[in-house]
């Protein structure tokens, strides 16, 4: 699991919706006990780590986004 996240958890915002705070979901690792960590870099520069229930809540577009930038499809 990635461990450069400049920041913790506890410095990201309290506000419910993060959508237009978040630049970009950076990655998204499998943490030792099976669980998905999301790393977050936010549009003042920082990077925090999260629970994937946290981010799935406070930006699923930006989850989306993730996502749908890494699906591959195959010819038909």
């Amino acid at each position: 699991m990635r461990t450069d996240a400049e920041t913790s958890p506890s410095d990201a915002p309290e506000d419910e919706d993060w959508e237009p705070l978040v630049d970009e979901i950076n990655t998204i690792d499998r943490a030792q006990d099976g669980s998905l960590v999301v790393y977050i870099c936010w549009k003042n520069g920082k990077s925090t780590e999260h629970p994937a229930e946290v981010a799935y809540k406070r930006c699923p577009q930006k989850m989306l986004q993730f996502y749908e930038g890494r699906l591959r499809f195959r010819p038909k």
